[in-house]
This record gives structure tokens, sequence and C-alpha cells, in this order.
């Protein structure tokens, strides 16, 4: 109602509508994800080299591994490898079960959002490890 008696109000109101949507425009979103792997990333532990008696499977783990990235025009500040990501995401998966040793085919899932903006862009990555753990019997 008090944008209606003040057309400067109303002008400023539209300007800002039009540079939020601008902004959310400009910004990108994508999501990727890669086939499962036969191993895990811990080389010491393979799942297809055990019998199934030797391991126990669990319910399924998930871990997350985020980092933020900055470009001043193109050169690249902080940020975290795709590699990087991807093991501390699955460790942070196998963590989260007290006594999983492993995850069974693990799956991931990566997210990437860029905001472009002028002379800077922010690059902000999730990436997720999935799957079944499992647990290496002791006798």
């Amino acid at each position: 109602m008090l944008l209606r008696h003040c057309p400067n109000k109303m002008t400023l109101f539209f300007q800002a509508m039009a540079l939020a949507i601008l902004l959310t425009s400009l910004s990108a979103c994508s999501t990727s994800r890669t086939a499962p792997q036969e191993m895990s990333v811990d080389s010491n532990i393979r799942i297809s080299e055990l019998k199934r008696e030797d391991y126990e499977v669990l319910p399924e783990v998930k871990g997350t591994s985020k980092s933020t990235k900055v470009f001043f025009l193109f050169i690249p500040f902080s940020g975290k490898s795709k590699e990087k990501m991807k093991r501390q995401a699955y460790n942070r998966a196998v963590a989260q079960a007290s006594e999983c040793d492993g995850i069974i085919r693990p799956r991931y899932e990566e997210k990437k959002i860029v905001i472009p903006l002028i002379i800077f862009n922010i690059v902000i990555r999730q990436t997720h490890a999935y799957g079944k753990g499992f647990r290496i019997k002791t006798d």
C-alpha cells in the first residue's frame, strides 16, 4: 500500500527486483553422476577379492564434501580438486557407520554452482559419496 503513494519507492522496488532476477539468471548449476566402481578408494580393501562369507553388508552410508573456489580473471584461488573431494566424501561416508570398513561399489554425485560476476567468479562444488557399507569379519 505504501508503494502506491511513493513513485520513487516503486521504481526502486522494480530496480531491485530486476537486479535480483538478473543475478539469479546469471548463475549456473550442474549435476553429474559417476558410474559405480568395483573397488573402494582405499586400495588396500578390494571387495572383489573377498569371498561373501568374509564380509558383512551394512546399511547404506552417505558422505558429503564441499568446496568453494574463487576465480579472479580466470586465475583460481583456493578450493579442492575433484579427486580430493571424492576421497573426503568417501571417508566421511565410511566414518558415518562405526564398524564400516568400506563401501561396496561407491557412487558419486557432484553438484556445481557457478556465480559469474564481472571480475571474478565463484564456483561452489558439492560431492556426495554413497553406497552399501561393508565390514570385514574377524574371527
